[in-house]
């Protein structure tokens, strides 16, 4: 009974030997990296030649170009009185607005542009610090002010919620201007 269970068990012993020889991965050894002896000089600049930090002549004559999307903004006022009906309100709620935060009278005020917009998300171009906003494409207005040549920028969405904003977010699109 004996010889008949010796060979059972050395196959079985070869069977499991094979399969964990079959999961392993053979990795051949890594190369020593080659290091320079100690004392050997590694030559910063092999020309000789002197390295300058300083532009070429060329750039000199380059011409700057505006940052793209700060275009500059006309500053020649209109008058609400002459936009459609529904820039007509906008207009009037941001001058309102920007009267009420200087405490000045609204004939102070410039009106420079209203413009249909879509911001990119709920804050409406002016977010605020620790605040979330619904990641969702928003229609709504921007109008440029001026008071005293200092611009301000009222965003708003088409329900009729507006506020002044300090740092202004560009729009995602711009719509239909009347300047």
């Amino acid at each position: 009974m004996k010889t008949k269970i010796l060979p059972k068990i050395v196959l079985m012993f070869s069977l499991v030997s094979i399969v964990f020889a079959a999961c392993t991965t053979y990795q051949e050894p890594v190369p020593a990296a080659t290091m320079p002896p100690q004392n050997t000089e590694i030559p910063v600049n092999p020309t000789g030649e002197v390295v300058t930090r300083e532009l070429p002549d060329k750039f000199d004559k380059l011409t700057p170009i505006a940052p793209i999307g700060k275009e500059p903004i006309d500053m020649t006022p209109i008058s609400p009185t002459d936009l459609p009906l529904i820039f007509q309100d906008i207009a009037e709620q941001a001058m309102t607005a920007l009267a009420e935060k200087l405490s000045i009278q609204k004939d102070q005020i410039a009106l420079i542009s209203v413009q249909s917009v879509v911001w990119s998300d709920s804050s409406l171009g002016c977010p605020q610090p620790d605040m979330n906003y619904l990641m969702v494409l928003t229609d709504g207005y921007r109008v440029v002010l001026v008071v005293d040549d200092e611009a301000y920028y009222y965003h708003a969405n088409q329900r009729g919620y507006g506020l002044l904003c300090e740092n202004p977010n560009p729009p995602y699109s711009e719509g239909a201007v009347d300047r």
